[in-house]
């Protein structure tokens, strides 16, 4: 997810080997790092080089790496300024680990933002086109740069600087001069003020004050720490409500075995409910749920406190695990004790992602936002009463979105609201994605592209069919309801039988007696549709719900840049997406995407036959290309070349919270973008790869356009919510703009890309 960070001219990152690898492959990589350290510190002059390298063996981790280290060779690839940014990640091929000067061209991308050097928007290009000089690490490839024999021994390479004025792209041909505009170096700069830029050509003796780098290696045991506000402001707008329900639902059906949990709950002081503790089967919660029940608000709110506290827990067995998570259920407003802004680098430095939830009407957003924002987790408004029935749901929707994001190589396949109606309602079909098809009036029950989506509602009953993957270890069925309601699920195979998990040895069913939720959890699943159907299981009364499947393949990763962070009303808005299988994919057609804005009032699904949803706009994410010669064929001397990042830009003219679903699909004619690149550099017919195989991924998040309400500190007797004595809801929300900022690369198939918008509007003051 690439969590890494940069302080004191030192870049702390973590590393994930996605396959259970010897002691002999990881002293390899070991070895490779740490002369990429000394490349580094060479190449900046002594002022950037790799601090402390945390490492998860075995295929975990993959969530919180900056770099997957894979266990095949072939040609790396890397997203580009995506340090910090949750998803993204250098894919490092097994080569790279004889191969220290390529980490630190992939890295270069990565960490700095620069771009290639030998190839631009018309085909091959140059830098300074020489390997002396001060020629650039950006330009040149491993056969230029250091590279170390599997006996240890260091073949220095001519190449280990970065280009300046004086010696960068003379002739403005290459991709760094064409998106960037300047060379390597400004660009470094300009991300990095600290760091100078060299005067005149790089180069001279190697600088001396390189420290060793620390090599960490992580615990394999997911730890979450769940942090209760119990602070007086709570009782506004039933928040202490939602606290209670949330760390409740948390404890009893999302916290597994193998888990490590603590629980704190906190005003101006912290209790601690639950010390750190290893859960498996026979762990008894029971005296736990009876403290969280009893919660009651009081106090003033040290946010900063509670924040410590839960970091104090999760570090407590000694070590740093792979995935660390804290889930803040709060107001946000701190208004005594340890500041949270300061604890937020404490968080950063051991890797601890922080999840906030929002309640009540004097919550100060911003503050939760810029937390999660700041840890490289996600904050959710909680804007129905969370004593309420909607409001229960978003809660434990939300808790299950981040439950299936955070556990390693566990991807969301589908999630899917549905309302099995009053048994007297007339029978009705509902359709989530409808696509009107061009040039016709007609509608299509279309799915994702060509794969359909069974999607019925039925006052008896509800399918969903979700798409599974050959390669998936586990999959994960789940129905999520109203609390106080009762629900029948059931699963079939994709060969049309129903799952038994009495008799199947292979398949669990979780189904408590008077839980608001049950799922199946299938062991190596079968690849096809699975078929999730929901009935009533009361004589009366809606029963709202909400289906999810998920899949853990640690192969398959999905990363999305330009979301993690605040945005101003009218700011660009540059959303960037890749799919990952072992490798980065590229499709045969562009993607298309669909915006679907939901105005307040409006419900997520529209009832009535093949009704288009209200407020629906389409936006298509296309996939970069550059064009790159072909050898050997002067009749067509170009070719279009896609790198698999899909890429457009937004802007909303109003504030609010918008809930963002985008969804990828592999038709199964994907392949690797880089092979794919190579074959029609070469001007090859057949396909470079096998296709990788069907698959989909969908991801939810929010983007929030402010400025978001700061909160008030009702603790100390001010009661107008959000800076005056009344509030008012601001008006609907629009995408202002879409733009396409690149061309569509050619073809037909592949990824399909589906994004549904909703807006929910935030609360302003009317004055």
């Amino acid at each position: 997810m690439g969590l890494g960070r940069y302080k004191n001219g030192k870049f702390d990152l973590i590393l994930s080997l996605r396959h259970n690898a010897d002691a002999t492959r990881i002293g390899q990589w070991e070895r490779s790092f740490r002369r990429a350290s000394e490349i580094l510190f060479d190449a900046t002059d002594g002022q950037m080089q790799f601090g402390k390298l945390y490492v998860a063996n075995n295929s975990i981790g993959g969530t919180e790496a900056d770099a997957w280290l894979l266990p095949d060779e072939g040609t790396s690839s890397s997203f580009v300024n995506a340090l910090g940014i949750p998803g993204l990640h250098m894919n490092l091929k097994s080569d790279e680990k004889n191969k220290p000067f390529v980490v630190i061209h992939e890295f270069g991308h990565y960490g700095f933002g620069l771009y290639d050097e030998y190839i631009g928007p018309s085909g091959s290009a140059e830098c300074t086109g020489t390997t002396s000089g001060g020629a650039c690490i950006m330009e040149h490839g491993y056969w230029n740069g250091d590279q170390i024999a599997d006996d240890g021994t260091l073949t220095p390479g001519p190449v280990n600087e970065f280009c300046v004025e004086d010696n960068h792209d003379p002739d403005s041909d290459t991709d760094q001069e064409s998106i960037h505009g300047e060379p390597c170096w400004n660009t470094i700069h300009t991300n990095f003020p600290d760091v100078a830029i060299p005067d005149g050509l790089p180069g001279g003796p190697v600088p001396g004050g390189h420290e060793d780098v620390d090599w960490i290696l992580l615990a394999e045991d997911p730890r979450f720490v769940l942090l209760l506000d119990k602070s007086g402001s709570m009782s506004a707008g039933n928040g202490i409500s939602g606290v209670r329900f949330g760390a409740d639902y948390w404890t009893q059906y999302l916290a597994t075995s193998g888990d490590s949990l603590s629980i704190i709950a906190y005003n101006h002081g912290q209790d601690v409910i639950l010390p750190l503790t290893s859960l498996d089967a026979t762990t008894d919660l029971g005296s736990t749920l009876t403290a969280i029940g009893s919660i009651t608000p009081g106090g003033t709110t040290n946010v900063g406190g509670a924040l410590d506290s839960g970091l104090m827990q999760i570090l407590s067995p000694g070590d740093r695990a792979a995935t660390q998570v804290a889930i803040l259920f709060s107001d946000g407003l701190h208004n005594t004790g340890t500041p949270p802004e300061s604890v937020v680098d404490d968080l950063v430095e051991n890797g601890v992602r922080v999840y906030t939830i929002g309640f009540g009407p004097y919550a100060d957003q911003a503050r939760l936002e810029q937390i999660a924002d700041d840890t490289g987790g996600r904050f959710e408004f909680i804007d129905a009463d969370p004593d309420s029935d909607a409001g229960q749901l978003e809660i434990q929707n939300y808790l299950i979105e981040i439950s299936g994001e955070v556990r390693d190589g566990s991807g969301i396949v589908t999630m899917m609201p549905g309302l099995l109606p009053e048994p007297a309602a007339s029978e009705f079909a509902a359709v989530k994605d409808v696509v009107r098809l061009k040039g016709s009036s007609k509608t299509t029950l279309a799915a994702v592209g060509k794969i359909p989506l069974a999607f019925r509602v039925r006052s008896t009953g509800f399918d969903h069919r979700a798409y599974i993957e050959s390669g998936s270890d586990r999959a994960t069925f789940v129905v999520s309801h109203k609390e106080g309601t009762a629900v029948n699920f059931f699963l079939t195979a994709p060969d049309g039988t129903l799952v038994n998990p009495q008799t199947d040895t292979d398949v669990t069913l979780v189904n408590p007696t008077y839980a608001p939720y049950a799922f199946y959890v299938v062991r190596k699943p079968a690849s096809g549709f699975w078929t999730m159907r929901v009935t009533r299981g009361q004589a009366t009364g809606a029963i709202p719900f909400k289906i999810f499947a998920f899949s853990e393949n640690r192969d398959i990763a999905f990363g999305i840049n330009g979301i993690n962070r605040a945005y101003r009303v009218m700011d660009t808005i540059k959303l960037q997406s890749q799919v990952v299988f072992k490798t980065p994919l590229t499709a045969l057609r562009s993607p298309i995407a669909s915006i679907d804005l939901k105005p307040p009032g409006t419900k997520t699904l529209t009832v009535g036959r093949l009704g288009l949803l209200k407020g629906a706009q389409t936006v298509v994410l296309k996939e970069r290309t550059v064009k790159t010669p072909v050898s050997g064929n002067a009749s067509r001397p170009l070719a279009r070349v896609a790198n698999g990042v899909y890429e457009n830009v937004l802007q909303f003219d109003e504030p609010g919270s918008y809930s963002v679903t985008l969804k990828m699909v592999n038709q199964g004619k994907a392949t690797e973008a880089e092979a794919e690149a190579e074959r029609k550099r070469d001007g090859e017919r057949e396909p470079a790869r096998e296709p990788a195989p069907m698959f989909i991924r969908t991801k939810r998040f929010q983007i929030h356009v402010g400025p978001l309400p700061e909160g008030k500190d009702v603790e100390s007797g001010d009661q107008s919510p959000s800076g005056s004595g009344s509030s008012s809801i601001t008006k609907q929300g629009t995408i202002l703009k879409t733009s396409q900022i690149s061309k569509a690369s050619v073809g037909s198939g592949g990824f399909h890309v589906d994004i549904g918008l909703e807006l929910r509007p935030s609360e302003e003051s009317s004055g």
